[in-house]
């Protein structure tokens, strides 16, 4: 085992070492950048999150025993290290009368437990002409590049849009200065997925045929941003074989549609967006989509669930930095007056939830590249029963208290 990792080390030790002979060989120069994260949490209830505990989502519901007491309500702590990110900005020869860049990033946080693996965030390459620009590969999905700037690595996920997926992304910009920008993009899921009767799988939308489509119009004025845009995912619930016998093809569609507004000074930020829309599991919202019919060959017909989600940001300073984001999310049921079949058939993150607030300020202390954070974050979620239409009723509130405690030092 230890010859191995000794191996492993030295192969990674060689391969940075002949990059630069490499870059220069080819005309490509290479931008290393990164930082090491240590953080501490500490939380009084069982929650759905990911990266042991650093992903925050939100509080599980109650989990009752036989003397009445929620077992979901149980304190307890970690600290790693795990979402330390390493990553490397790429600049090539012009190709196509463009110019060429690339970026690959990756973090810790793949894994769980005590076995933990590089993960790749981000991965394309990119040509870049003078109005217009194509990315090829994986990348933050254009309606969530705007987020407010937690402590916590969610970035205000799940009441701010959170996605990274492979894609085919074209920008066009015009107007004075360029101060306007048309994306489109197609896009298939991998981490980021859908719901659906095995969990959360990409394999719904791939099986749908047909890639995720997304439209973004953007606005800089000065200190001023603002965007509006639009997605629209088909996919498929089961696959084809899923019941062993061949039933008519099943989907599932929805629209998505985000308003964000960014504000920027030398030491004031202010941010907000909304997004209204059905099924946006992808993005990590509490939503998703029940089964509403059924054919005379047993396959399901799909009506998914409409939610809201909102947050807003506000920053200030520079080496003292104070700020705090709230978010807003509530669940709006189904579309066209369609009833569930049963509560079984309703995927959705999180189960029955009518509305969820969170509250987060922060503290953090600057000196040159090194970093303390403090954030206290709150987090509060009406868990209920489904009614037919999927909206929730007779509902009870759990809430999560989540200190987290960081120290980031940025290198390169």
């Amino acid at each position: 085992m230890m010859k191995t990792i000794k191996s492993w080390a030295l192969s990674l030790f060689v391969s940075l070492a002949v990059i630069p002979a490499v870059s220069s060989a080819r005309s490509v120069t290479a931008d290393f950048y990164g930082f090491i994260s240590t953080q501490f949490y500490y939380q009084n209830r069982e929650s759905y999150e990911g990266s042991e505990g650093l992903f925050y989502l939100f509080p599980k519901d109650r989990l009752l025993d036989v003397n009445g007491n929620d077992l979901n309500e149980c304190s307890r702590a970690g600290y790693f290290a795990i979402a330390s990110r390493l990553g490397a900005q790429f600049y090539g020869p012009d190709i196509f009368g463009a110019k060429t860049n690339g970026v690959l990033e990756a973090d810790f946080s793949g894994g769980s437990g005590t076995s933990f693996l590089f993960t790749i965030r981000q991965a394309y390459l990119r040509f870049d002409w003078e109005k217009s620009n194509l990315t090829l590969g994986q990348a933050w999905h254009p309606m969530t590049e705007v987020y407010p700037e937690t402590n916590n690595i969610n970035l205000g996920t799940p009441y701010a849009l959170n996605n990274r997926s492979p894609m085919i992304k074209y920008a066009y910009s015009f107007g004075d200065k360029n101060s306007y920008v048309l994306t489109g993009a197609l896009m298939y899921q991998l981490t980021h997925a859908s719901m659906g009767p095995n969990g959360r799988s990409p394999l719904y939308q791939r099986y749908s045929g047909i890639p995720e489509f997304m439209l973004l119009a953007e606005g800089n004025w000065n200190n001023f941003h603002v965007g509006i845009g639009g997605d629209y995912v088909k996919i498929s619930p089961r696959t084809p074989n899923a019941t062993g016998v061949k039933l008519s093809k099943e989907y599932s569609e929805s629209l998505v549609g985000m308003l964000r507004i960014w504000y920027k000074s030398d030491k004031f930020t202010a941010k907000a967006a909304a997004s209204y829309g059905a099924d946006m599991s992808r993005f990590g919202s509490m939503s998703g989509y029940a089964a509403t019919g059924t054919r005379s060959d047993g396959s399901y017909t799909y009506t998914p669930v409409r939610s809201l989600d909102s947050w807003v940001y506000f920053k200030y300073g520079t080496k003292w930095k104070v700020g705090v984001m709230a978010g807003m999310h509530k669940n709006l049921g189904l579309k066209d007056g369609k009833s569930i079949l049963d509560t079984e058939r309703v995927y959705m993150t999180g189960g029955a939830i009518d509305k969820s607030f969170r509250v987060a300020p922060h503290v953090a202390y600057t000196v040159k590249n090194l970093t303390f954070a403090l954030e206290y974050e709150c987090t509060m979620v009406d868990y209920g029963s489904f009614n037919s239409d999927a909206t929730v009723s007779d509902t009870h509130t759990v809430t999560n208290h989540r200190p987290i405690f960081s120290l980031l030092y940025t290198f390169f």
